[in-house]
Parts: C-alpha cells; sequence; structure tokens
C-alpha cells in the first residue's frame, strides 16, 4: 500500500472518530460572499477563502493555496460534486477541512494528493 494511502486512511479514520463536520449543503459559520478567481469559486470564511467550486476543463486539478490574496482553507460540501471529467486532484497544505460530497460522484477520480495539514474529510466526500 502506497505511503498516501496510508496517510489518506488514517487521516480518514481520524476524521470518522472524531465526528462533527458540515452539513451538507451549508456554508460554514461567518461566511461571506466570496467571488471567482479564474476558474475557481470560492466563498470566504473568517478572511480565507473556501473553495465552492470549478467552473474549468481540466482533468488534472491543483487546487490553489490562494485566490485573490485570501489563503484558501477548506473545500466546501458539493464543490466538486459530480465532475465525472475530474482524474486527479492535489490538494495544498492551506487545506484543512473538506466538507461533506465534496468529490461525490467524480466517477474518474483516481489520484489524490492530500497533504499532512488535512483535520477533517466530511461524510461522503470521496464517495
Amino acid at each position: 500500500m502506497s505511503k498516501w494511502v496510508k496517510r489518506f486512511l488514517s487521516v480518514l479514520l481520524a476524521c470518522l472518530l472524531i465526528g462533527g463536520g458540515l452539513t451538507a449543503g451549508t456554508v460554514p459559520a461567518g461566511a461571506t460572499t466570496g467571488g471567482t478567481s479564474g476558474d475557481w469559486k470560492y466563498e470566504l470564511n473568517y478572511g480565507n477563502a473556501w473553495i465552492t467550486g470549478y467552473t474549468g476543463s481540466s482533468s488534472s486539478l491543483n487546487i490553489p493555496s490562494g485566490l485573490d490574496g485570501y489563503l484558501v482553507t477548506g473545500i466546501q460540501s458539493y464543490a466538486f460534486y459530480g465532475k465525472k471529467d475530474i482524474v486527479s486532484v492535489t490538494i495544498p497544505n492551506s487545506i484543512t477541512l473538506i466538507g461533506n460530497n465534496a468529490f461525490n460522484g467524480c466517477s474518474s477520480l483516481a489520484y489524490i494528493t492530500v497533504p499532512d495539514t488535512l483535520v477533517h474529510i466530511g461524510s461522503r466526500a470521496f464517495s
């Protein structure tokens, strides 16, 4: 088993034991309207950006660590829901939380790189 799979599974297990998390489809407390930056949609949450969507067509995503001068610290629930063309995702060290169903329905997703800084993965995030 590769090192990243072991790391992903250990983070996932820790998240399941801790419990809690986002309610599917909700905006985090303190969120305000954000905007778009290139192909990325985001909302602001206490001065940090949370990815809420992607409008581009790339099958290999490198989630940015910053958008419009804001640090990207989370991926919102349903942000990439049903994007069947996504094959790989690289998540930067700035991300600490992935919301419920964030990548649910991404049936071609085969490669995921997650950082050590990730502390929560929502339910069905990668279903």
